[in-house]
């Protein structure tokens, strides 16, 4: 199958050939990179002057603003290749793409550097009114996930897809935080508290972000080869490999949600859109459970998610979360509409 990208520089020209197309590759990573150094970079401002470690902080400013610098020459790079506008030797070529690979690295090490002290700096009481260390987590396990993914052994169009999967995560996670931590919502639901408390901690975190992400996946992969799921399930599982046990959950959710694209029998008395409805909070429930018992280790009974509004909470967050996926997955374009892989 052909396919033609968006430019990643958001010009909306369409990106054709191979040469192009891997400058624009390039460049979407260069953008992505540029991005982590930023939020890093924010995180370490937002801290409060002072503390042992002021002058060490201040160095590592410094050294990200290096780095973003560094990263705007090669945005500008790229998008040339990408536009067709000027092709180095290969020579200058090939010696400038070793040279960002060798600062997509530094960028790798400085960023979690970053993340890591702004996390330290938080617990030892020293952030101002910056984000909490939550995020610096969320943030490290993004780029842990995102650095499996580039190395995985399958086509780049499926790990754009999962990619994309692990940026509607952060923010289904993020949106469910802010709700359940609104002081207007007065929630007092223990496995949703331990578990919102949990994502500070960056292990908890990782699994948190990873088994969110195999639930964005399980959904969108099903709604659009719902033929197909187990394979196409299976070419994600390549990507992101994990146990037999944690696949029948995701299996499970994606069958819920091929569910939900059956019609309902003629002598059902009941109303379509109810029983899609009842599918997809039974695919609420199931996650949200599912998430808590990867972060915290103690999977909630079905009462526990009922309680108060946590799973439609839940369900709302999941919903933006697949928009931040459609969102990211229109940098792919297939050509004629063909989805067929």
């Amino acid at each position: 199958m052909t396919f033609v990208a968006k430019c990643f520089c958001g010009c909306g020209e369409k990106v054709r050939g191979g040469g192009r197309r891997g400058a624009n590759k390039m460049g979407h990573k260069t953008n992505d990179h540029n991005a982590r150094l930023r939020r890093a970079h924010e995180l370490l401002a937002s801290l409060a002057a002072g503390g042992d470690a002021a002058n060490d902080r201040q160095r590592l400013i410094a050294r990200l603003e290096s780095l973003l610098a560094i990263g705007d020459h090669y945005e500008s790079f790229w998008a040339h290749l990408a536009h067709g506008n000027f092709m180095p030797s290969t020579a200058a070529f090939l010696e400038e793409r070793r040279e960002w690979y060798e600062w997509t690295k530094q960028v790798t090490v400085a960023t979690r550097v970053a993340l890591s002290e702004a996390a330290r700096a938080e617990n030892a009481g020293l952030s101002g009114d910056g984000p909490p260390s939550r995020i610096a987590a969320l943030v490290a396990a993004g780029d842990q996930i995102d650095g499996e993914l580039s190395q995985a052994p399958v086509d780049d169009f499926y790990i754009a897809i999962l990619l994309s999967c692990r940026r509607g995560a952060y923010d289904v996670l993020e949106l469910f935080c802010d709700g359940i931590e609104d002081p207007s919502t007065e929630v007092d639901n223990a496995p949703v508290l331990a578990f919102v408390a949990s994502l500070a901690d960056p292990e908890a975190s990782e699994r948190a972000l990873r088994n969110v992400t195999w639930t964005m996946a399980a959904r969108i992969l099903t709604l659009t080869w719902p033929e197909r799921r187990e394979t196409i399930l299976g070419i994600a599982r390549a990507a992101l490999p994990l146990s037999d046990e944690e696949y029948e959950d995701v299996w499970r959710l994606a069958a819920v949600t091929a569910e939900e694209l059956q019609p309902i029998a003629d002598d059902d008395p009941r109303e379509d859109e109810d029983v899609k409805a009842g599918r997809w909070f039974t695919f609420c429930c199931d996650s949200l459970r599912l998430a808590i018992e990867a972060a915290t280790g103690v999977r909630p009974t079905e009462v526990e998610v009922l309680a108060l509004w946590t799973a439609p909470l839940w369900g709302e967050c999941v919903a933006q979360g697949m928009d931040t996926l459609r969102a990211h997955l229109d940098e792919i374009d297939p050509v004629n509409g063909d989805t067929s892989l």
